[in-house]
C-alpha cells in the first residue's frame, strides 16, 4: 500500500476554471469539494488563487464518476476521503492514489486482500461493482496515476465504457495540459487551426493522425468550453 508521490516542482498545477473546463464540472462544485473544514480534496494550493496538482485533477475525475454515474452522496464520499486520509497516512491525495469500486451506494477499498466499505468508516464488506469511471485513469506498475482520459462531454458520463479515450492529459507531458493521446498535440493548437480554416482531412496529413482522431480533438475542445 506503500504511494509514491509526484515532485511538485516537475508537475503542472491547474487553475479552478481551467479545471473545470476540463472536468466539466462547475466552478462552484469544486469550490464545494475542495473547500472548508473538511474538504473532500485536499488542494495543493489554497487560498485567494486555489491551484489544483494533477492528482486533485484526478481526484475531482473521481468524485465527478461518485456523484455522476453512480449517484454516491456527498457526504459518503466525504466519509470516505477523511477515512483514507486517517488510514492510508502514506496518502494525501486518496482518492486518486488507490483504486476505489462501487455497488452504486457505497464506496469500497481493497486493503491488504480484505475488502472494507470506505463510506462507513472501514466496515467489512462485500465485493463490489467495477467501475468504468476509474477505468479513465492510467496507473504505472507502482499503482500511482500516470494520465486521465477526460469525458469529451457531460453526456459521456453516463457511458464511460463508450466514451472514446483519445484525449490525454500527463503531467509530464507538454506541460499536463490536453494532448491527443500517445503525442504532444495540444487538443487546443487542433482547435484554433480548425477555427481557422484548415479542415479535419489537412489537420490529419499534418500531423500525421487518423481523421477520426482529430475531429475528436476539435470536438472535445468544443465540449470542454461548455
Amino acid at each position: 500500500m506503500k504511494c509514491i508521490d509526484y515532485n511538485p516542482l516537475q508537475t503542472p498545477n491547474y487553475g479552478m476554471i481551467e479545471a473545470s473546463r476540463y472536468l466539466h464540472i462547475p466552478h462552484s462544485t469544486l469550490q464545494f469539494w475542495t473547500s472548508g473544514t473538511d474538504p473532500i480534496v485536499i488542494l495543493a494550493a489554497r487560498g485567494k488563487r486555489p491551484m489544483l496538482s494533477f492528482k486533485n485533477l484526478v481526484e475531482c475525475h473521481v468524485v465527478q464518476g461518485m456523484r455522476s454515474v453512480h449517484k454516491i452522496s456527498v457526504h459518503r464520499i466525504r466519509v470516505a476521503a477523511r477515512w483514507m486520509r486517517k488510514n492510508l497516512a502514506a496518502s494525501v491525495n486518496p482518492l486518486a492514489d488507490f483504486d476505489i469500486t462501487t455497488d452504486g451506494m457505497n464506496l469500497f477499498l481493497d486493503i491488504d486482500g480484505t475488502l472494507v466499505t470506505i463510506s462507513r468508516d472501514g466496515q467489512p464488506a462485500m465485493k463490489p461493482i467495477f467501475e468504468a469511471h476509474l477505468q479513465r485513469i492510467e496507473r504505472d506498475e507502482r499503482g500511482v496515476a500516470q494520465r486521465l482520459f477526460p469525458y469529451k462531454s457531460k453526456n459521456h458520463l453516463r457511458a464511460p465504457k463508450d466514451s472514446p479515450r483519445v484525449i490525454m492529459i500527463d503531467p509530464m507531458v507538454s506541460f499536463g495540459r490536453p494532448i491527443l493521446k500517445d503525442s504532444g498535440i495540444l487538443s487546443s493548437v487542433l482547435a484554433s487551426r480548425y477555427k481557422a480554416g484548415d479542415s479535419i482531412a489537412v489537420l490529419a496529413r499534418s500531423y500525421g493522425r487518423k481523421e477520426s482522431e482529430i475531429r475528436e480533438a476539435v470536438e472535445w475542445e468544443a465540449g470542454s468550453a461548455a
